[in-house]
């Protein structure tokens, strides 16, 4: 029998333990409003509402806490941002756009603070 892939995975960005944490991780993707990064209906990818919906088909886990993940996706995406730009000032990341990822490091976090209180 041929290999079959059934997933692919970051190791070093994939999450041990709460499952919703992947789930928020995936949903950035969606609400993230900067740059050409996010993924929406246009470009042919499914609604995150239908996503989520068929995450919680699927597994049987509800999503109603989702704006907490996503929250927490946009603090860990702060992190990773600030990591990459001490790795570029100390010139071990070399490339285009490297010396402006710090700019996007503050709209990231804040953005995960209006998940965590919409109104």
């Amino acid at each position: 029998d041929k290999p079959e892939v059934r997933a692919v995975l970051d190791w070093e960005m994939a999450t041990v333990g709460d499952p919703l944490t992947d789930v928020g991780w995936l949903a950035l993707s969606w609400v993230e409003e900067e740059g050409p990064d996010g993924v929406t209906e246009d470009l042919g990818f499914p609604s995150l509402s239908a996503v989520l919906e068929r995450y919680r088909r699927q597994v049987g886990e509800e999503t109603n806490s989702i704006d907490w993940y996503i929250a927490f996706a946009c603090f860990k995406l702060a992190v990773i941002r600030e990591g990459i730009r001490g790795r570029h000032q100390r010139g071990e990341t070399v490339g285009a756009g490297f010396e402006e990822i710090g700019d996007r490091i503050d709209s990231v976090a804040e953005r995960g603070l209006q998940f965590l209180d919409p109104a």
